[in-house]
């Protein structure tokens, strides 16, 4: 999706380790969030990266 295109590339241009740093961020900062507000950023964060969805979905047991 072109929304997306800019976010993606940045995502696409880290290193493993700063993905890894960015997924431990977002995954702290969701799991207090309410359902609907995961869902939605989850459903943002997938069009950047379906990985990065799937992975943060996991660590937050979804």
């Amino acid at each position: 999706m072109m929304e997306f295109k800019q976010a993606s590339e940045y995502y696409y241009s880290m290193t493993e380790k700063e993905k890894t740093e960015l997924i431990d961020n977002l995954t702290e900062s969701l799991m207090f969030e309410k359902e609907e507000i995961r869902e939605k950023i989850l459903g943002y964060l997938k069009q950047v990266d379906t990985g990065l969805e799937k992975n943060l979905r996991k660590r937050l047991r979804f």
